[in-house]
């Protein structure tokens, strides 16, 4: 998952068992031997996703999704520790608006929330644009959590921060 390959010395052939293929759209397959070579090629990722979920899209999500938004925090909890000693994790709570007026809620937790300490704490004041990729849904509360794979980034250079921030400005 995230590679890119070149393949050398491959055959394509019939398939004789009449499945198929999802990426070609016909009945052929790719046949290797003795004599292919494969070669890694590194995949560069853009540094922010193209697509954005809207908020309302995100309540229609099965459970354990993945979505990646971006809005302003207009309001954040304080922190909680969750779980009994010594497996506690710290979590809080963040609203975010976007350019339409409507609010999420999404959990922050433990890694997260010490790696960007600072960030948070200046967050609510200044009123930051957050673009949050990797958050999951979470049906049981209906909001968004953090996971391993969250990566935020606050104030980013990406069109749809450009639009919040003329109303950040308001």
């Amino acid at each position: 998952m995230g590679r890119k390959y070149i393949i050398h010395g491959v055959t394509m052939r019939p398939n004789f068992e009449e499945l198929e293929c999802r990426y070609i759209q016909h009945t052929y397959e790719c046949s290797f031997n003795a004599r292919t070579f494969v070669e890694s090629l590194s995949l560069q990722f853009p540094t922010y996703p193209k697509h954005l979920m809207p908020f309302q899209e995100v309540q229609r999500c099965p459970r354990n999704t993945f979505v990646d938004i971006i809005g302003i925090v207009v309001h954040y909890d304080g922190h909680e520790r969750i779980g009994g000693y010594p497996g506690a994790e710290i979590h809080r709570e963040v609203t975010f608006m976007d350019m339409w007026g409507k609010l999420i809620v999404f959990g922050i937790w433990g890694g997260n929330l010490i790696q960007n300490s600072y960030r948070w704490s200046t967050t609510e004041g200044n009123k930051s644009i957050v673009l949050a990729t990797m958050l999951r849904k979470d049906c049981k509360y209906g909001n968004l959590e953090t996971s391993n794979y969250t990566t935020l980034a606050f104030n980013p250079d990406h069109t749809a921060a450009r639009a919040l921030d003329d109303i950040r400005q308001k």
